[in-house]
């Protein structure tokens, strides 16, 4: 007796939960790749993204993310940036396909090394000297971002953007997963 009550509340549960209303909260993360400074590196770039949808036109994200590079004019680079942008669906967000385009603010603390000396010994080794290098620097986002509802609650997505900061530029292509809260 105790199974069946058990087994009909849980049915019942499942029921009312899929009758719920969709959150206006989405959380997404990516990945893929960007070009930092002039083409001076290659990054292997991941973001996440918090988004609250205002209504079916304006939507606002913070997002952050990281980025490793290990091929480009320099030896090593990476950067941590944090975001605030604002989205305009001007085809408006039915709900099924979602194509925006965002301006935001954004934060970037850029990390690289490079040999800036290199001796051969008397042995014939080599030595190397690395400098290191940490910038920070504030900027301006350019996001042109496509979304599709695959379910109800999953999200896929391809991103492009420009990050314009005052002493560097940083633009790429991220394919997005997210889900609806």
């Amino acid at each position: 007796m105790k199974q069946l009550i058990f087994i009909l509340s849980a049915l019942l549960s499942l029921s009312l939960f899929s009758q719920e209303k969709l959150s206006k909260f989405d959380i997404r993360i990516g990945t893929g790749s960007s070009f930092g400074g002039s083409g001076d590196f290659i990054f292997k770039t991941f973001e996440n993204e918090l988004n609250y949808r205002i209504n079916n036109y304006f939507t606002m994200s913070p997002s952050f993310g990281f980025a490793k590079s290990d091929y480009g004019v320099y030896n090593l680079g990476s950067y941590l940036h944090g975001d605030m942008n604002f989205f305009v669906s001007p085809f408006k967000n039915n709900k099924f396909n979602d194509f925006r385009i965002g301006l935001g603010a954004s934060f970037l603390e850029y990390s690289y090394s490079y040999e800036y000396s290199r001796t051969t010994l008397s042995n014939g080794e080599e030595y190397s000297r690395y400098w290191f290098v940490t910038e920070k620097d504030f900027g301006l986002n350019l996001i042109f971002e496509n979304t599709v509802r695959i379910t109800p609650r999953l999200l896929v997505g391809l991103k492009a953007f420009t990050q314009m900061y005052m002493n560097n530029i940083n633009s790429g292509v991220l394919v997005k997963v997210g889900y609806t809260l």
